[in-house]
């Protein structure tokens, strides 16, 4: 090879040699890369899969780790932290020198649930891709869940005060109120020694809230009483005033019928205790604490009131209904009834909470609700065959005070309308199926709105009661209601006002259709005992939501104002997103013809008076009627 050929050969070589090594350190590089990724992609899926069933890592609770742990392992460590925590003596800081208190003794008590919960919840939702983020990050940082708990501040105080006998022996005392010979005085109270029991609750609340051993901060001062000669005078008046009233208890079973129940305060004076309530006067940027004490009714003698007087009447066993198949017809066995009992811890602090802030009536009595709980009667075999699973609505009238022969035909007529099936897009007529209303069939004379000016006897007299009943039923049901004609008067057996519907062979009639896809069932009830009427609608909810909006006052209406005016707005909500309002008017003659016609408050418990409302609240003349 020539000089010449050999020095054009030599560069080629160099680069072809350097071309193939960088080729090699190339591929090498890429291999351990891929290599490096795969592997994190490995470790990061193995590490997804061992987390699925198992709380995030570097996730912590209070300052308990519990990365990696299940949730029964979870529990266990923080009941274990728990138990340790009960156990921790906590030094109390005073002038009087150091004291211990253990944290049993105040006995905190700790959402361990839901602390589990919300410590799981963190990368466990559903969406895959933010799971993934959450998780790796929690690789390399930690996450923190508070668990909620709680204790008893006076508990905390007592201990407390129990701990330092400086405090223990030099409490200050408040002045009361003594009660005898029917006479009410007042009893000086005097100063003593306490703390800043806020500060050491929130010094308390810090040790819950991180499980650490701290020290408490006691600063004892000199106090005068809470309760002051002149608060206790306050209590006294206030106490006066009550005995010369009277207390009705309110309960209702459906929000819209209400009864009462009445005491003459003094006639129960030796019932009465005195509570002290912590109170805010001033204004919001310059709050000024203090107490006042009120005069409420002794939790125990009250309940042994509700509980002789009133419980045993409420009370009422929950029944289902059971559906079962007779030659490819759905047939009922049993008729639904709803349970109530009388919730009687939480009426006693209904009646005492209206004791202290009274929402007085119209002649300055108080009154209070009761709260009664309800057990809905529906369907024990929802999976039957048929598809007849829920209860669409349920509605109640009150016929007290009724004539016997009225009672007589509500009770005999509502026979006519039970067990009955309605197939889908099949219309319902109330007087067809009604039928001959007369002596033959069974009916006794009782009072019936002839010719919408006078009341007379006939035939039937109370039928309107069951048309009404089924009236508000579908209403609340949400079913296409197409014929309904209201009262020519007000009836009082049909509150609240604008939700009757009065009927009469051939008319007027209630129609209304059944237009959910599936058959609907129609049962009644009727309890002569309470003088209740209940009709129930069983079927398959659709989805379609339903709200209400009533009575609303139309005021007076007529050349002479002789008729007034009141109507209900139903808003229905469909599961394709189409929408429906319906409105029911209603125009009732004026019996006075002049002065403006306002509900009786028997009827609808003030209309004005939504505070109380909502506390008891876990919802066109004819020719003849009745």
């Amino acid at each position: 090879m020539s000089v010449e050929m050999a020095a054009n050969y030599a560069p080629k070589q160099g680069v072809a040699a350097f071309s193939s090594t960088f080729s090699g350190r190339w591929n090498r590089r890429m291999s351990r890369f891929f290599f490096g990724a795969g592997f994190l992609v490995g470790l990061i899926g193995l590490n997804n899969i061992i987390l699925n069933s198992r709380i995030v890592w570097n996730i912590k609770v209070n300052h308990v780790s519990l990365g990696g742990t299940t949730i029964s392992e979870a529990r266990e460590i923080l009941q274990g932290h728990v138990r340790d925590f009960a156990g921790e003596e906590i030094i109390l800081e005073s002038s009087e020198g150091r004291f211990l208190i253990r944290s049993n003794e105040i006995a905190p008590t700790f959402d361990i649930e839901r602390a589990l919960l919300e410590a799981f919840d963190i990368g466990h939702q559903q969406n895959y891709w933010a799971n993934f983020k959450v998780r790796l990050n929690c690789i390399f940082s930690s996450k923190t869940v508070s668990i909620n708990s709680s204790f008893d501040d006076k508990r905390f105080v007592k201990a407390i005060t129990q701990k330092i006998p400086k405090l223990k022996n030099n409490q200050p005392v408040d002045a009361s109120v003594a009660y005898a010979l029917k006479e009410y005085a007042v009893v000086s109270g005097t100063s003593g020694l306490g703390f800043d029991e806020e500060k050491a609750i929130d010094q308390y609340k810090s040790i819950l809230a991180s499980f650490d051993k701290k020290s408490i901060t006691i600063s004892i001062e000199s106090r005068s009483p809470q309760i002051t000669y002149e608060i206790a005078q306050a209590a006294i008046r206030k106490t006066r005033y009550m005995l010369g009233r009277s207390l009705r208890m309110i309960y209702s079973y459906d929000g819209y019928n209400y009864d009462s129940w009445g005491i003459t305060i003094g006639e129960k004076r030796d019932w009465i205790e005195f509570r002290k309530i912590k109170t805010e006067t001033g204004s919001k940027s310059e709050p000024v604490s203090g107490f006042k004490l009120e005069p409420v009714f002794n939790s125990e003698k009250l309940r042994a009131e509700l509980n002789q007087r009133i419980a045993p009447y409420m009370y009422r066993a929950k029944e289902d209904i059971t559906i079962r198949d007779e030659k490819g017809k759905p047939v009922a066995d049993g008729i639904a009834r709803d349970g109530y009992y009388l919730d009687v811890s939480r009426s006693i602090a209904s009646i005492n909470k209206f004791l202290v802030t009274p929402d007085l009536d119209s002649v300055g009595n108080f009154r209070a609700p009761l709260i009664v709980a309800h057990l809905e009667g529906g369907i024990a075999n929802p999976d039957n065959k048929f598809g007849i699973t829920d209860v669409l609505a349920t509605g109640v009238t009150d016929f007290f005070g009724s004539p016997a022969n009225r009672k007589f035909n509500i009770d005999h007529g509502a026979k006519k309308f039970q067990n009955l099936l309605l197939e889908p897009g099949k219309t319902f007529s109330f007087v067809k199926t009604m039928g001959l209303v007369d002596s033959i069939t069974g009916y006794l004379k009782e009072l019936v709105i002839v010719n919408g000016d006078s009341s007379e006897p006939n035939w039937g007299g109370g039928m309107c009661q069951i048309s009404s009943t089924l009236f508000r039923t579908v209403f609340f049901a949400g079913l296409y209601v197409k014929k309904r004609t209201n009262h020519s008067y007000e009836v009082k057996y049909y509150a609240p006002i604008g939700l009757d519907a009065t009927i009469y062979d051939p008319a007027p009639d209630l129609i209304f259709e059944n237009d959910t896809k599936n058959v609907v069932l129609i049962q009644n009830l009727v309890d002569l005992s309470r003088t209740k009427m209940y009709f129930k609608l069983f079927g398959k909810k659709d989805g379609r939501k339903i709200t209400l909006e009533g009575p609303i006052d139309g005021g007076n209406v007529g050349e002479k104002m002789e008729h007034y005016y009141f109507s209900w707005l139903r808003h229905i909500e469909f599961p394709d997103g189409t929408k429906r309002t319906d409105k029911f008017g209603s125009t009732y003659k004026n019996k006075d013809l002049v002065k403006k016609h306002k509900p009786d408050s028997t009827q609808i418990l003030d209309q004005d008076s939504t505070k109380l409302r909502a506390a008891v609240m876990p919802y066109d003349s004819a020719q003849a009627s009745n």
